[in-house]
């Protein structure tokens, strides 16, 4: 999800509908062709699948027929508990709306199977899982405007899409403490999370909202923040309030349901939006299925795994690489929204490599704009002779006594020449204009050039004959030859004219294949300058050793590092490697060792256009606490 803050918003109203959406899919066959899919076309999650060598939960299931706070309605609820309970240990919970639904085994979640292998694997703690169904109720002479599904229990529309605050009592006064009766569950917020889909996804936001001291984690699939029964207004709940302590998951799509209710599509962007605007602990993950579970229950693990991602269990737990059998999902434009809702929509046709540009990489008259000029590079002791051709940006927010941070951009012309997709001085100004990352100066840096005679290696791992000379051996080296040359060279050189700050966090290397694998290395060798990576179709493959990074990592402690990775499943195949698979490769070695990382997957070639279209989100990321 892409956010906009006031500095922007102010200049651009409305600019949260001009903004591109992205939604994830299953990675198509590798082509550079045009292909079909159907929306919705999810595979089944790999953990919701038995596992014999994986430990089984148990499940009960009871009778709720004495509700205090719903007179005359009946239940059943169930009771998860999985293998590695511990009675004499407080245990973290959640509570699932719509409760069979979740453990139907004809049914795509089957949550309970998901949750056996997530926590054999140390990928969540071992939990309680609490599945309540809606009450059941006989029908009302008047079921006013929003009548019940009648296919679904009849008091659920009262008890999920209302606003009040009904179905927090009920869970907190009836059925929480007959659970708690029997099992040793956790007081603390954050060993809780509420979970739900649809009208369900409503019912677990607003009983999260109203008893942030309850639970501290919510995940909503496909919510009903539209005008059944007041649901629209949570957006304006989170626009009026100061922050909550809630770490929140958001699902939804463009082929979500769409009646005289409102648009669901709609309707999360905007709750997103205004959570995002707030700085609360957000993923906002699109798909494209219709208004039903499967996009949800495909990626239920993955919701899982980012909740549970900080748990004191999960970092205690030693965590083997992801599986390579497990579904990679990528990430394109939103199709456009059918003009009608159907259960099944049809299939659209869609070219790989089709990203637009990204909104702030247009300039905004209001916005204070930077100095943006050539730069010289003093000769290098550590690359004699090399030429280094450069530019500099510095903002027009630099305050001397503060000291800025810096971003090095490999292989800079691309990304600030007047042809490029990224427009980084722009994105740059607008960013910061909008307090979305900290005063940074920008180096946009050539790789060094030797003239011709001097060209030092054969093909076929001599550079291409329209890239300087000396890249090979600057990028894709593996040693530390130019984290010293930025650290013992460019940047004194910088800092005689320019204050900068000595937080690690404040420094960014990016780049884009060889350059992005340059970033990497160089932030590797020195963790204690720079603490953020973006590497774009990075070049992680076997030109001068890079390959060998999986098994670095595997055998190495991990390093104080913030890193964006992006490749495409039609990103480059050559004599080196296949890229697609080295970017996965490395993924997996840096999640099992827990490194703050985000991956973003597409369908893009060996260009620039996808990493260009989500660069300013790319940013956010990386600064996302900086304030």
């Amino acid at each position: 999800m892409i956010r906009f803050t006031l500095g922007l918003i102010t200049c651009l109203p409305f600019l949260a509908v001009a903004q591109t959406d992205y939604v994830n899919i299953p990675a198509p066959e590798r082509s550079k062709e045009p292909y079909l899919r159907q929306p919705g076309d999810y595979p089944p999650n790999i953990h919701s699948q038995e596992n014999r060598e994986t430990p089984l939960g148990s499940i009960e299931v009871f009778d709720w027929n004495d509700s205090e706070v719903y007179p005359t309605t009946t239940r059943q609820y169930w009771i998860y508990t999985s293998a590695q309970y511990d009675p004499s240990s407080p245990t973290p919970a959640i509570v699932f709306q719509d409760g069979h639904s979740f453990i139907r085994e004809d049914r795509n979640l089957r949550a309970n199977l998901v949750m056996d292998s997530l926590i054999h694997q140390g990928l969540m703690p071992p939990t309680i899982g609490i599945f309540v169904n809606p009450g059941q109720r006989p029908p009302l002479p008047d079921e006013g405007k929003a009548p019940p599904n009648p296919n679904l229990p009849l008091n659920r529309r009262i008890e999920y899409d209302s606003t009040n605050t009904d179905y927090a009592k009920f869970l907190l006064n009836e059925i929480i403490p007959a659970v708690r009766a029997q099992r040793n569950l956790s007081s603390d917020p954050s060993d809780w999370a509420i979970v739900g889909n649809s009208s369900g996804g409503m019912a677990a936001f607003k009983v999260a909202w109203q008893h942030p001291d309850v639970f501290g984690k919510v995940m909503v699939h496909n919510g009903s923040f539209v005008d059944l029964l007041g649901g629209h207004v949570v957006p304006e709940w989170v626009r009026k309030s100061e922050p909550k302590p809630l770490r929140i998951s958001l699902t939804s799509g463009p082929f979500d349901l769409l009646n005289e209710y409102g648009s669901w599509w709609d309707a999360n962007r905007e709750l997103a939006s205004e959570l995002a605007a707030k700085g609360y602990d957000l993923r906002a993950f699109w798909g494209d299925s219709a208004h039903n579970p499967t996009f949800a229950g495909a990626t239920l693990s993955e919701t899982l795994r980012w909740i549970w991602r900080d748990h004191p269990y999960v970092l205690s737990q030693s965590i083997s690489a992801r599986s390579p059998a497990e579904t990679v999902f990528v990430q394109i434009p939103a199709p456009a929204m059918p003009q009608s809702y159907e259960k099944k929509p049809a299939a659209y046709s869609r070219a790989p490599r089709d990203y637009p540009i990204a909104l702030e990489a247009r300039k905004v008259p209001s916005t204070p704009a930077g100095t943006f000029k050539p730069y010289s590079i003093a000769e290098s002791s550590i690359y004699p002779g090399a030429t280094h051709e450069a530019w500099l940006y510095v903002p027009d927010q630099y305050d001397a006594k503060q000291g800025a941070g810096l971003a090095v951009f490999m292989d800079g012309r691309g990304f600030c020449s007047e042809k490029s997709r990224f427009q980084a001085p722009t994105v740059f100004d607008n960013l910061i204009a909008a307090g979305d990352m900290p005063p940074t100066i920008a180096l946009f840096i050539e790789a060094g050039d030797y003239p011709a005679e001097q060209r030092p290696f054969p093909r076929p791992i001599s550079p291409k004959p329209k890239q300087a000379s000396n890249r090979r051996v600057e990028y894709d080296s593996i040693d530390d030859r130019f984290s010293r040359f930025l650290t013992e060279e460019v940047m004194p050189q910088i800092a005689a004219k320019f204050s900068l700050s000595s937080d690690p966090k404040r420094h960014v290397l990016i780049g884009n294949s060889s350059g992005g694998s340059c970033a990497f290395t160089a932030a590797w060798h020195r963790p204690d300058v720079f603490g953020n990576v973006v590497s774009h179709i990075g070049s992680f493959t076997a030109i001068r050793g890079a390959h060998h990074y999986p098994q670095v990592i595997r055998d190495s402690e991990p390093r104080p590092l913030r890193i964006f990775l992006l490749s495409g499943v039609n990103d480059q195949i050559s004599v080196f490697g296949d890229w697609w698979q080295a970017n996965l490769s490395l993924a997996r070695e840096l999640e099992a060792k827990r490194y703050d990382l985000k991956t973003v997957w597409g369908d893009g070639g060996h260009d620039s256009r996808h990493a260009a279209a989500v660069f300013p989100e790319t940013l956010r990321w990386i600064f996302r606490d900086w304030k």
